[in-house]
């Protein structure tokens, strides 16, 4: 028996013989710029050459990207000299068709002057491998592929991607158990694939690399061996997170969404949730599938009638919205729905059916019913009070005159100041009197002419007369005072004749009977001017509140100082009743805006009426005044009007409280002053409706004041402000 050394050296002396070009593998020889100089038959085959001796041509013919075999060349000497082995994956084109080719090589020298002569290579396709390989890298969905004990020993690019690494190798290793959220739904996944060895299209939450949860589709089916035993699993996933989010939030939210399809108007059910099929009174969403969608319709007409919206809303290129649309349940009963929807168009513009959004409204169908009933008779109460407050301010005058004189100037507005020091005199010389006669009463001991309590409210009334201080409101100095003034009146018919001197009966009555006239004056002058201060408040709730079913009136073109004077023109006699004048200087009187003119002549009244109502009196004999402004940028007007009077505080200008409706201000009641607190809000949503707004600012009057100093006057502004015509914009 031969012994291993010479079998050893038997097996290298006839490997040693071998040409290499028998080599089962292909074999081929080029020069260093890549012609070629040999090859055997599994080379030819691969590069598609002809079975000749010498091939001809060049490798660098078959390269995808000629420059990268110049890199490769560079790659294998560096290899080379650094005592390695080159490899690598090359994509070559052979005829209009991509392989891949595994190609190894080495430097073949000359024995001499060792200087590299050309290349010796040996070449294996692996263009099905390789294009395997690819795909599971580059798939766009995440490729994974698990041990017996679930831990990961595969996984491409868009797997890690999905769930939060840098790459692939970051997550192999990994046991799968730790990127479930949810264990509940992890022992449900994995009861099923137990049973079934194959999971499908189920939807799990898992936990990304930085926490953030998702949820993926997987696919999985189990790997087993030839022998049965399980190796493990492998599988697909997809991120779903925003569909399936989405999903489950259309179909837990609380309208009805549908889509239907058809031809000529007569669609099908294709899809709706839940919601759609509860609302419509079915007991699941796939009982509506497939029904034709006007047999939701209560009738006829209704299908008609909505087909006709959807299509005039169709040519302007814009959906039907708040449509109320009046149906039929599957149980039979009549409802109303509020409807979003739009038609839909395939690619040719042909309608193919509808999508929308469904809400039951029945209940507040019926209340916007009776809201509107009610705010019409709201309406008609106010013209009613309106008018009579016009009767009244007209009979008010002539009273007043009958009661005449009167200490005040008619077309001025009475100051509380002014009352007290109007009423004090006559006052004080009803109390001496009604003194002089309990006096009297004593000395001459005829107390018999009234009772004990009719005396001691005399007395009580004589005090009473004289502390007007007493009082927590000045205006309340008028009714008590002439309240006072007949009660006193009212005694005095009790005293039986002869049983008092009849002089100082007459001049008890006298004086009783003046106080009593002049509160009378001062309180019917008071009402006149409170007429003339909710007039214009009155008015605009009315508006306010019938606006919104009156037809809309189309909006025309106006100009700002027109509509300055015509608001003017309506609170003239208000302020002059107040005092106050208007200083109206505009740069730019003629420029126009597009507006509803009902609308905003009631929102700029609303603002200049305030302005009006809130002005204090000036000092040194100097007239109250509005200052009203414009100013101009191209692409809107405002309208700035500026008052000196009655505070705003920092708060509820910055907290925005100023127009929240029905909120009056903190001082807005100064000096008895009154209103509905909807004057603002009014105003900022109708300057809004016109693509405007409404802007207030409060400052001391007097430079350097403390802002939070409310008792000194400041100076307030409101500016309205309004896009110019587009159509007459001035440069």
């Amino acid at each position: 028996m031969q012994s291993d050394s010479s079998n050893d050296a038997k097996l290298l002396r006839l490997s040693n013989a071998l040409a290499v070009f028998d080599a089962p593998v292909g074999v081929y020889v080029v020069t260093k710029d890549g012609r070629f100089v040999g090859c055997n038959a599994q080379a030819r085959e691969i590069f598609r050459l002809p079975p000749e001796d010498i091939p001809g041509g060049s490798i660098v013919d078959l390269y995808v990207n000629p420059d990268l075999r110049k890199q490769l060349c560079a790659k294998l000497e560096s290899i080379e000299d650094e005592g390695g082995v080159y490899t690598n994956t090359i994509p070559l084109m052979i005829k209009g068709n991509q392989i891949f080719v595994q190609d190894y090589g080495r430097s073949i020298r000359d024995p001499t002057t060792h200087e590299r002569l050309g290349y010796l290579c040996c070449v294996a396709d692996i263009t099905q491998e390789e294009r395997y390989k690819r795909l599971f890298e580059k798939l766009p969905v995440g490729v994974y592929q698990l041990d017996k004990d679930d831990k990961i020993i595969a996984a491409n690019e868009a797997l890690a991607k999905i769930l939060g690494f840098e790459s692939p190798e970051s997550v192999k290793g990994m046991w799968v158990g730790a990127l479930y959220a949810n264990q509940a739904e992890a022992d449900e996944f994995r009861h099923i694939f137990d049973n079934q060895g194959i999971v499908q299209d189920y939807k799990i939450e898992l936990k990304k690399n930085n926490g953030e949860t998702i949820i993926v589709s997987v696919y999985t089916v189990k790997v087993e061996g030839d022998d049965g035993e399980y190796l493990g699993r492998e599988g697909t996933m997809i991120d779903v997170t925003t569909e399936e989010r989405l999903s489950r939030m259309l179909e837990h939210v609380p309208v009805g969404l549908y889509e239907a399809r058809g031809v000529g108007g007569d669609y099908r059910i294709t899809h709706c949730n839940e919601q759609f099929a509860l609302i419509h009174q079915f007991e699941r969403a796939s009982q509506a599938i497939g029904l034709p969608i006007k047999m939701l319709h209560a009738n006829a007409q209704e299908t008609k009638r909505f087909q006709q919206a959807l299509e005039e809303h169709d040519l302007k290129k814009e959906p039907v919205k708040g449509y109320e649309l009046r149906v039929r349940g599957k149980q039979g009963r009549e409802f109303i729905l509020e409807v979003n929807s739009r038609l839909l168009k395939n690619s040719a513009g042909n309608v193919i059916g509808r999508v929308g959004v469904v809400r039951d409204i029945n209940e507040e169908a019926a209340l916007r019913q009776k809201v509107k009933e009610f705010t019409n008779d709201i309406g008609a109460v106010l013209h009613t009070y309106t008018s009579t407050l016009m009767i009244l301010q007209h009979s008010i005058g002539p009273v007043i005159d009958a009661l005449s004189p009167t200490p005040f100037d008619p077309e001025k507005r009475i100051l509380l100041e002014e009352v007290e020091q109007a009423l004090s005199g006559p006052a004080k010389q009803l109390s001496q009197s009604v003194s002089r006669f309990t006096e009297f009463a004593k000395t001459s001991s005829r107390m018999s002419a009234l009772s004990r309590e009719q005396w001691e409210q005399l007395e009580y009334l004589r005090d009473f007369l004289v502390s007007s201080n007493q009082l927590p409101f000045l205006d309340l100095l008028p009714p008590t005072f002439g309240k006072a003034a007949s009660t006193i009146l009212d005694i005095l018919k009790e005293i039986e004749g002869h049983t008092m001197p009849r002089e100082l009966l007459k001049q008890l009555r006298s004086d009783a009977t003046e106080l009593v006239r002049l509160a009378n004056v001062i309180g019917l002058s008071q009402a006149r001017e409170l007429i003339f201060e909710m007039d214009h408040p009155v008015r605009a709730l009315r508006e306010h509140l019938t606006s919104p079913v009156r037809a809309t009136e189309p909006r025309v073109g106006r100009a700002t100082s027109f509509l300055i004077n015509q608001v003017v023109q309506n609170l003239y006699t208000f302020a002059e009743s107040r005092g106050v004048r208007f200083d109206i200087r505009l740069s730019r009187p003629h420029v126009e805006v597009d507006v509803h003119e009902r609308e905003i002549v009631r929102a700029l009244g609303n603002l200049i009426h305030n302005a009006i109502k809130y002005s204090w009196v000036r000092t040194q004999g100097k007239q109250p005044w509005i200052s009203i402004r414009d100013d101009f940028d191209s692409e809107n007007i405002s309208i700035e009007i500026e008052n000196w009077g009655v505070p705003i505080t920092k708060d509820e200008i910055e907290e925005d409280l100023i127009f929240h409706i029905g909120y009056r201000g903190m001082f807005s009641s100064d000096r008895g002053r009154t209103g509905t607190g909807i004057g603002l809000t009014d105003s900022r949503r109708v300057a809004r409706e016109h693509g405007g707004e409404v802007i207030v600012t409060s400052r001391p009057a007097v430079s350097g004041s403390d802002e939070k100093f409310y008792k000194q006057p400041f100076l307030t502004t409101a500016v309205l402000r309004l896009p110019v015509s587009t159509r007459r914009r001035v440069q």
